[in-house]
């Protein structure tokens, strides 16, 4: 492999496969810059008129083809982009370049953002969500090339965890903006993809012990449990019930200054504090039906404020005073999960209906503690509250939604037991 030289001209060597992967095998500083030089030639052709855009877009098709087969960014190709972005109008192929900058080499995010990724967020802007996505799927994108980076390396870069965690606070202005912009289950998807890649890292075994947890914003947080889609709220309970375990595991760890592990001095009280209310806030909603509870210190009442809860009481009040605003986002009462709620209490009395004739009453729905207490004693099927709720959790599971189990499971002990006190009645 020593003795075979790269062809002089640049343009064979990035788009054939096997000269790709001998550059890759064998990088060569010169190569790069002359690739590099290659792309500022043909951007000065298009500043002086003598090109038209088209042709530099083509190479910048090869270019990308070629950070994509190699899964490797050089840094003389993202000195390119500082000066191109500087120029650029924001027209043209812009999935052409969210690819290649995906590849961008583990630095500072600091130092990147203000050289590379701000110019280019200032070039694209045009307030539109498929540009929005498109920048969010490049930061996926990004962390997952770092994650494995990281994953591969003997020594984990003392700026990896700085990195990481400024990208994701980054990206969770942008993911706040975009569900803002477009509300829709694309744009959900996508954001929980990131957090999703990001805890990659935070669960892996060697990783999660250099890379801190940086929390999503509370605003885009209680956005996404109000979702219409159950599938969205899973995922995101999922993703917050891995974040407890991280902090717990990091709260029994004394570290030393001189070591770059995650232990409890890695966290402030603030981080904490806001991640205890969020979750707390969750577990009101779905469990305790104490929804927009603020009386606890750490209850940020999903940041529903005051006033507007009170109406809301009123107008809840107003409909059915049968009804509470409490528990209204209740597992039985939620938009979410009433359906999924009612058809599994129904399939419990079918089956008890199978073996035993003397029940005649059915629950009319939506359940709570009481109407379950009164169908007990006027002829239906009889079940307590925490067992029918540990019931609906494991139809949730048994649908690939188990991540609302989890994360009440974690949050909450008296969940747990339950859970654990249904699951044996089912054996016996």
């Amino acid at each position: 492999m020593d003795r075979l030289e790269l062809p002089n001209q640049l343009v064979a060597v990035l788009a054939d496969p096997l000269l790709q992967k001998l550059l890759l095998l064998r990088p060569s500083g010169e190569s790069f810059l002359r690739v590099a030089n290659w792309l500022n030639a043909a951007l000065q052709d298009v500043v002086d008129g003598d090109t038209d855009e088209a042709t530099l877009w083509e190479m910048m098709e090869v270019v990308r083809d070629f950070v994509v087969q190699t899964k490797n960014l050089p840094s003389t190709i993202l000195n390119f982009f500082a000066r191109f972005f500087q120029l650029w109008s924001g027209s043209g192929n812009k999935d052409c370049i969210f690819e290649m900058l995906a590849y961008s080499p583990l630095h500072d995010f600091q130092e990147l953002y203000q050289s590379i990724f701000q110019p280019l967020e200032a070039a694209v802007a045009d307030n539109q969500p498929a540009t929005q996505l498109g920048l969010l799927n490049m930061y996926t994108n990004l962390v997952h090339h770092w994650a494995s980076l990281l994953k591969s390396s003997k020594n984990i870069p003392a700026h990896a965890s700085r990195a990481i965690t400024s990208t994701v606070q980054h990206a969770g202005t942008l993911a706040l903006t975009l569900l803002q912009t477009s509300p829709t289950l694309s744009s959900e998807s996508a954001i929980l993809a990131f957090y999703e890649q990001n805890m990659a890292l935070l669960t892996d075994d060697t990783l999660k012990n250099y890379i801190c947890i940086e929390l999503p914003p509370s605003a885009l947080i209680y956005l996404l449990v109000f979702s219409q889609s159950l599938a969205t709220v899973a995922r995101l309970c999922h993703i917050m019930a891995s974040y407890k375990k991280g902090f717990e595991t990091a709260m029994k760890i004394r570290g030393s200054p001189d070591t770059p592990t995650i232990d409890a001095s890695s966290y402030t009280h603030l981080d904490v504090t806001r991640y205890n209310g969020n979750l707390l806030d969750i577990v009101n909603l779905h469990w305790r039906m104490h929804a927009f509870g603020v009386e606890k210190e750490v209850e940020q009442g999903c940041m529903v404020p005051g006033p507007a809860r009170a109406r809301l009481e009123r107008y809840v009040a107003a409909v059915d005073r049968g009804f509470t605003l409490a528990g209204m986002l209740s597992l039985s009462y939620s938009p979410q999960f009433c359906l999924q709620s009612i058809e599994t209490l129904r399939a419990l009395e079918d089956r008890q209906i199978a073996v035993d004739a003397a029940i005649e009453t059915r629950h009319a729905g939506p359940v709570s503690q009481d109407s379950l207490r009164k169908l007990g004693t006027s002829g239906g099927i009889r079940i307590g509250f925490n067992g029918y709720r540990a019931s609906v959790l494991e139809t949730l599971r048994g649908k690939g939604l188990g991540g609302v189990e989890e994360l009440l499971k974690v949050s909450m002990p008296s969940v747990a037991k339950a859970i654990e006190s249904w699951a044996g009645r089912q054996t016996t």
